[in-house]
């Protein structure tokens, strides 16, 4: 029998914490619950002693006990009785299909071989589309070194190997490994795109103001901080612009510290869903200066969806969401002066904002669907599980 009907999305941390790995395989697993009418589990890591196990949003969530490596970027799983517990009852399951999200976390790890060991069908989605930089040049290297063996493992097991963008499936070719198609992240289309409203000092900030926000984590390689040099040498020049960022990371201690006294600046740490979308439902323009290897970026896909102009450096699956610039302010590098300058062309002129936004929100509302992805995924699956049994 070919139909799939239990289906196991494996990612290295789940939400609230904050990522696109996260959010995408929280997306993906709710889409396929509610979209699609599946059984479906989540597994992921959380920095805690214990796992845990419970319904959110129709998908039973294992948070399996972790320690953090890397800055917490990295988990280490706690492998005690409350982890094997957990492991158990997921087994007891008896999942059709599993579905693991990047290549080289343990969590990935962890997904292939539960489907190795269960024979059951494996698809493996790429993220990324270059390699992580620790910061460190002997940290780095074994960071390549450890790609390079586990995504033997990982890519090497999956009957499926799919990447987030045109720019993930690119990368793939880097571990030998051949993608057989995308999987972009799909946006829940048929959904009104207003969020929770912003009942309390960020509407005040945003209210009859020009806003200006970033979504994401707050880490140096995402260009945050040369976001918020590029608005203090713009602000005199358009008194009444904003600017909100939402995010946490090891940066925003520095960046409050910086620059939490300037003027129409907010930092706003982490923000539920909701509240992220009731802020981009109120943004005229976001920004998205990263020099990280980016897969494709969510929060652009998002932004486009509520109808922003968006800024972005021309990284990763970027290309995919921001075509050209009809739709978008492109960046070759995210260096101060040139999001400051970008960001002065977008505040002067509405009817160009209003043009980019329009354009933007029309590509990503037909080209980014939820449900046709989760569809797409599933029938790759279940066609796996027809050749074994011919």
């Amino acid at each position: 029998m070919a139909k799939i009907s239990k289906v196991a999305v494996f990612s290295p941390f789940y939400p609230p914490h904050v990522g696109g790995v996260e959010r995408y395989a929280a997306s993906l697993a709710v889409s396929l619950h509610r979209d699609l009418g599946l059984d479906v589990c989540a597994v992921a890591f959380a920095r805690s002693a214990r796992a845990s196990v419970r319904a959110e949003r129709g998908v039973e969530v294992y948070r399996l006990p972790a320690a953090g490596m890397l800055g917490g970027r990295f988990p280490l799983p706690r492998i005690n009785r409350s982890f094997i517990a957990a492991l158990a009852r997921l087994a007891a399951k008896e999942v059709d299909a599993y579905i693991v999200n990047t290549r080289f976390f343990l969590s990935s790890v962890l997904g292939a071989l539960l489907a190795k060991l269960g024979r059951k069908p494996l698809a493996v989605i790429e993220h990324g589309s270059s390699h992580l930089e620790a910061g460190n040049a002997l940290l780095s290297l074994a960071g390549r070194a450890w790609e390079h063996v586990v995504s033997k493992i990982t890519g090497g097991t999956a009957d499926v190997v799919l990447g987030v963008s045109a720019a993930s499936c690119r990368w793939l070719g880097h571990f030998h490994l051949e993608a057989d198609g995308v999987a972009h992240h799909g946006l829940d289309t048929g959904a009104a795109t207003k969020g929770a409203q912003l009942t309390d000092g960020l509407y005040v900030l945003t209210e009859n103001a020009i806003t200006i926000s970033y979504v994401g984590r707050l880490i140096r390689e995402k260009g945050v901080g040369e976001l918020a040099q590029a608005f203090t040498l713009l602000a005199g020049d358009h008194p009444r612009a904003r600017l909100v960022v939402a995010g946490d990371g090891p940066m925003l201690p520095e960046l409050r510290a910086r620059h939490g006294s300037d003027k129409g600046i907010c930092f706003a740490g982490p923000l539920e869903h909701d509240r992220v979308q009731a802020l981009l439902e109120v943004s005229d323009v976001f920004v998205y200066p990263s020099d990280y290897p980016e897969g494709l970026p969510i929060a652009l896909l998002e932004a486009g969806q509520h109808g922003c102009a968006v800024v972005v450096t021309d990284r990763g699956g970027v290309r995919e969401v921001v075509p050209d610039g009809r739709f978008g302010v492109i960046l070759p590098r995210a260096d101060a002066r040139s999001i400051r300058r970008a960001l002065g062309l977008l505040l002067s002129d509405e009817a160009l904002r209003a043009r980019m936004a329009a354009n933007l929100r029309e590509h990503v509302t037909a080209a980014f669907d939820r449900r046709r992805n989760s569809e797409m995924l599933i029938e790759r699956l279940e066609r796996v599980v027809r050749a074994r049994h011919e």
